[in-house]
């Protein structure tokens, strides 16, 4: 007779079914360690032999059972070579912002030098290798920066920037040629605008656009054509003065449904610092946890996998939802009292999220649950602390595309962007983008379309755009 854990010479007592468990959750242990991290190490041996051991333990059979395979790393890419594609885009000032790719066109934004009548603040490309300045550009005299910028899918681009007092929002159908929407309804009070857009984004059949409101409350409006825009409700809170409280927003995003996050800092603690919606963006409420506590910012959020997680400045700077309302902070330590200033999700089961750690070191996490975080390994954008004023370096900005994980920022020695296959380990790409870009400002945004990769940022007042 043999018992269900492989033994002979009895049945199945009280102790067996102990002893089976003991083996079962060092076996589970076992698997789980190789799936977090993907290949066998000293720590996933040791985890291994105590397998072997229970085994060897409970059932007196000195047999070695053979150990689930381990998962394998996709194999290292090609390490991409990066190429100055415009020296003269955006140049005399101080660089790109953002770029987007869609229908066969990559589209940057940013600051146009001190001439704006001569120079654009957005250009384009059909190859990411040549790029020209858009024409027609009316609202010029309306717009210090254009920041943010994306496609629809369906034609659409929208961009946003600084307008002052009217509403910082462009369109355009083609990429090239631009439409200010200043005639935008204005929410309560009436002279209220959406003065300044941190990011627009697009999903389940709308546009967000997300900033500060000119009176410098937290800004959310919204679009289902890119030209005719509204208000939604915000949660209203007054100070003790009776004056509405301050606060800003840097992203938004959409589970695909009808649940929307968006992340900022609010002035009346964590809790402001997070809105939600989950009645497709027509009002919203703070979130519930106090995340990124008091005096802390959310600077990115990102859905997937039926979890929300978000990065940003705080003494806990991962926080995470299952239900867009009731955030939790990661474990791990990922960038904490530092910055966390992007996080992007693959689509298979992988978290990365980008930024600078208190020690300048481990500026790029990984998690595959979304809950408990690991810093990568490959040393991208670490500061060399043993300068006696060493220079603070951190990852701006990562994306997952094309099988391949691609992260920008400010790095030592020119090494500005960095590549992995597969979010854990990294390394350096070729060819010193961005070059002695300004400190901490050097690459900024990367996009990818077709067979090539586009990366906007600070290259020292020219070479502000590169491809790969």
């Amino acid at each position: 007779m043999s018992t269900s854990f492989g033994y002979k010479g009895k049945g199945a007592s009280s102790s067996d079914v102990t002893n089976m468990i003991r083996i079962r959750a060092a076996a589970a242990n076992w698997s789980q360690n190789i799936k977090d991290k993907g290949s066998l190490s000293s720590s996933d041996i040791s985890v291994f032999q105590q397998t072997l051991n229970t085994y060897a333990e409970v059932t007196g059979n000195p047999i070695t059972p053979t150990p689930p395979p381990p998962t394998t790393r996709p194999p290292p890419a090609t390490k991409l070579d990066w190429s100055v594609a415009s020296a003269d885009a955006f140049s005399g000032s101080s660089g790109a912002h953002a770029v987007a790719y869609g229908d066969g066109t990559f589209v940057a934004c940013g600051i146009a030098a001190v001439d704006k009548d001569t120079y654009a603040d957005i250009y384009y490309s059909t190859n990411g290798v040549n790029w020209s300045p858009i024409t027609g550009r009316d609202y010029v005299d309306r717009f210090s920066i254009v920041n943010t910028i994306a496609y629809d899918g369906n034609g659409t681009w929208v961009a946003g920037g600084h307008g002052g007092v009217l509403n910082a929002v462009l369109y355009s159908t083609n990429g090239t040629d631009w439409l200010e929407n200043y005639t935008l309804p204005a929410p309560s009070p009436p002279n209220n605008r959406l003065g300044t857009v941190n990011k627009v984004v697009y999903g389940n059949g709308k546009w967000m656009a997300v900033g500060v409101q000119t009176i410098q409350i937290m800004g959310i409006t919204a679009s289902t054509n890119a030209s005719e825009w509204s208000f939604p409700v915000l949660p209203v809170v007054i100070s003790p003065s009776g004056d509405s409280l301050n606060g800003k927003l840097y992203d938004v995003t959409t589970d695909g449904n009808n649940k929307w996050v968006a992340v900022g800092k609010g002035n009346i603690g964590g809790s402001s610092n997070i809105l939600y919606s989950i009645d497709g963006a027509n009002n919203w409420s703070y979130a519930l946890g106090n995340p990124f506590e008091s005096g802390g910012t959310g600077y990115s959020v990102a859905y997937g996998d039926g979890k929300w997680v978000a990065v940003g400045s705080a003494t806990e700077s991962v926080w995470y939802s299952s239900n867009a309302s009731d955030w939790l902070p990661a474990t791990g330590g990922a960038f904490s009292n530092g910055r966390g200033n992007s996080v992007v999700y693959d689509g298979k089961g992988m978290w990365v999220a980008v930024g600078s750690g208190s020690n300048h070191t481990s500026n790029i996490w990984y998690s595959s649950n979304a809950s408990n975080w690991l810093p990568a390994t490959g040393g991208a954008f670490d500061t060399d602390l043993t300068l006696f004023k060493p220079i603070i370096t951190s990852g701006k900005k990562v994306v997952y595309s094309n099988s391949l994980w691609v992260a920008v920022g400010f790095g030592l020695s020119n090494q500005h962007i960095w590549q992995s296959s597969d979010g854990i380990v990294w390394s350096n790409c070729s060819g010193g983008a961005f070059g002695e870009g300004a400190q901490d400002e050097a690459g900024r945004d990367i996009a990818y379309g077709r067979t090539t990769w586009a990366s906007v940022g600070d290259g020292g007042f020219s070479n502000t755009i590169w491809s790969a």
